[in-house]
């Protein structure tokens, strides 16, 4: 019975879309998100999902049905292969694949948990915490902040019996999140270029960084994760569990993992008797070069560039990491830090070196395989003008009031369909700065500037985008932060969804129907922040059975 549901939802798209071709349904644009969304929901596999949704793509776009292949390979894989960008990115994926094989080989990693859980009574929230802090110590870039903290802590969590989805679901909760409301990453320089569109199309004379700044209290979503990460932490919650429903009655133990390793997981830790071949230097001199060695050098790509062309050597920090070419510097760095990590590489490790180096990178196969697939289905979108489709839907009149909240569950829509937070911000940032431009309202007598409007919009915007995208099963950060950790991508999107759901609904209620009603950005931010509060003592019951620590 199971296997003619799979076949009948397999054969059924290709008929749909073909039928599409012909009637030019309003819905046609987003057909094939659609169809890689179920297949992913419906077969588990993050790679058929995203195949067959870009083949989808394919079948709409191609001049001719039966030439969709073709289509597929030159007209989306190719482009998509050809972009320095994201050639650099599988790059750096490879490179990062091969340092946490240099780690494992070598010992570090036994060595660090070793460390880390000796002494010890309670190892997993003690892991989770730590995880939660490297989260932080990466916030200048998303991608590099899921590979970085979820291929090293892995082996970590595996050695103290933690769980795996939870290993995901805090390295997801402590990259986009962090990146998007940074100060200093990879994000804001895309953000700050994507307001200063949306300002010139509505005529205002305002500095973009200015702008941002007004706009952080409200990005709402980030920061309700961030919090709520660690209340997770701390009371030990399993919302996805199955027996959560009887939490009170049956608590998991303290550290019951809740998936268990895989086969190469288990092949790839050393021996018991390799525990202590290595010291700590090992990982934490490699790790620590990459830390500071990666925004470091974005500032000097940035000063570089800035200073050939314009002559300017004393910019801004903002400017300087504009100008940076962070897709070069990801995969500079990354050599470097093998190379660093081959330079102390223990002698007397039971792996040599290079097949250490070769065995990691033969891991990140299978993600590169899925980048590849994602990348193949955005290009569809985009001609497809999926994003834009749905961005129309805000034209239409709707109250000043409920703008925030409506542009949040707008850009959450698109990411979550598109799979890309910084291509719904590409969307939405320019087309609804102008809307909220043109709009006002009365607030408690006086009436509220189109520029407060504009920056409640900025917020929302931004805070939609990292939702949907932290909650879609194509997006590249989801993605890679579940492979990172070991788990399927739609294990990792199942077990995170009620935690992403209660950020989203608090930062739709109060945050942003709050921050419309009264024009500012602080009432939401400290309801939202009161409403989590309350949340912990109410429902934070520690189920674990764990002593304060």
């Amino acid at each position: 019975m199971r296997f003619a549901r799979n076949l009948l939802i397999f054969a059924i798209w290709p008929v749909l879309i073909l039928f599409a071709r012909q009637a030019e349904w309003s819905l046609t644009p987003i057909l094939p998100s659609l169809c890689a969304l179920s297949l992913v929901f419906v077969f588990r596999s993050a790679l058929l999902g995203l195949t067959g949704g870009a083949l989808a793509g394919a079948l709409l776009l191609a001049p001719v049905a039966w030439t969709a292949p073709l289509f597929l390979i030159n007209d989306l894989l190719l482009p998509a292969l050809q972009s320095r960008w994201n050639l650099c990115v599988l790059m750096f994926t490879l490179i990062m694949g091969g340092f946490v094989g240099l780690l494992n080989g070598g010992g570090g990693i036994s060595s660090l948990v070793h460390r880390l859980s000796a002494g010890a009574k309670y190892g997993s929230r003690r892991m989770e915490w730590i995880t939660y802090g490297l989260g932080f110590g990466c916030f200048f870039d998303g991608l590099a902040n899921s590979m970085l903290v979820g291929s090293t802590m892995r082996p970590v969590y595996d050695r103290t019996s933690s769980s795996r989805n939870r290993l995901a679901y805090i390295v997801d909760s402590t990259s986009s999140p962090i990146a998007c409301v940074a100060l200093l990453s990879t994000w804001i320089a895309y953000q700050l270029s994507m307001i200063k569109e949306g300002l010139s199309a509505a005529n205002m004379d305002v500095n973009p960084y200015a702008m941002f700044l007004a706009a952080l209290p409200g990005n709402y979503y980030c920061w309700f994760t961030l919090v709520l990460v660690a209340i997770v932490i701390h009371r030990r919650w399993n919302l996805a569990s199955k027996v959560a429903s009887t939490a009170a009655k049956h608590c998991p133990p303290t550290d019951e993992p809740t998936d268990k390793p895989t086969s190469s997981s288990e092949q790839s830790k050393p021996s018991h008797g390799d525990t202590h071949t290595a010291g700590l230097h090992t990982v934490w001199i490699p790790l620590l070069f990459l830390i500071v060695m990666l925004p470091a050098s974005l500032w000097w790509s940035g000063s570089r560039a800035l200073e050939e062309k314009i002559g300017q050597i004393d910019a801004r920090w903002v400017d300087t990491f504009a100008a940076a070419d962070t897709a070069l510097m990801l995969v500079v760095v990354g050599l470097s830090t093998c190379l660093v990590a081959s330079l102390v590489y223990p002698r007397n490790a039971p792996l040599p070196y290079g097949k250490a180096f070769l065995g990691g990178m033969e891991r990140m196969l299978a993600p590169t395989l899925i980048l590849i697939a994602a990348w193949a289905l955005s290009g569809s979108l985009k001609q497809l003008d999926a994003g834009v489709w749905i961005g129309h839907l805000l034209s239409g009149a709707v109250p000043a009031w409920f703008l925030p909240a409506l542009v949040f569950l707008a850009g959450a829509s698109i990411s979550f369909l598109t799979g890309t937070s910084w291509g719904t911000m590409g969307i939405v940032v320019p087309l609804v700065i102008p809307l909220a431009a043109s709009m006002g309202h009365s607030v408690g007598g006086s009436e509220m500037t189109a520029y407060d409007l504009s920056i409640s919009v900025l917020a929302a915007a931004f805070s939609g985008a990292v939702f949907g995208d932290h909650c879609s099963p194509i997006s590249d950060t989801t993605i890679v932060s579940s492979l990172a950790s070991g788990v399927e991508p739609f294990e990792h999107v199942r077990t995170q969804m009620p935690y992403a759901l209660i950020a989203a609904g608090l930062a739709l209620f109060p945050g942003f129907v709050l921050a419309g009603w009264t024009g500012q950005l602080w009432p939401g931010l400290l309801a939202g922040l009161v409403a989590l509060l309350a949340i912990w003592k109410l429902l934070g019951r520690n189920c674990s059975g764990e002593h304060p620590q």
